[in-house]
């Protein structure tokens, strides 16, 4: 685990509403598709996704997932919703890019806290991270936001 301070980046978005669970991994099919048809996949792109919401306390229905890419210049990506990566510092973790090892991941959050000694900021969402090296070797990290 490495602590990371990120600034204000600009992410450029789709939202998806419904319930966390497999079909994430519908909608990051359907994400990376966009990209390719707007010839956005290269060695640079780094996708973010965001569960925004707490599905024990908002309707699971409800649920907010935001899947966008960062470091595009605004005019490639004219159809996507754009918003902020609020500042803070955040505990990165490489994961294998799996549903087992994600799911597992959220399983065991609050004793990972714990035993890493870290403290949630709540303030902002816990962001999935993919970029085209770790992408290639199965891999994804998970950064989460510590105060």
């Amino acid at each position: 685990m490495k602590i990371e301070v990120l600034k204000n980046k600009s992410l450029f978005y789709k939202r998806y509403i419904g319930p966390y669970g497999p079909e994430n991994r519908r909608h990051m099919k359907q994400f990376k598709k966009y990209l390719d048809e707007q010839n956005l996949m290269r060695d640079d792109l780094v996708i973010i996704a965001q569960a925004l919401d707490n599905p024990q306390i908002t309707n699971p229905n409800l649920c907010r997932y935001d899947i966008g890419i960062i470091n595009v210049e605004k005019d490639l990506v004219k159809e996507l919703n754009e918003g902020v990566i609020n500042d803070g510092n955040y505990a990165v973790i490489v994961l294998d890019h799996t549903e087992k090892a994600i799911h597992e991941f959220w399983r065991n959050f609050p004793q990972y806290l714990i035993e890493n000694d870290l403290q949630f900021d709540e303030k902002n969402a816990v962001l999935e991270r993919y970029d085209s090296p770790l992408l290639k070797q199965n891999l994804c990290e998970i950064l989460i936001p510590i105060k």
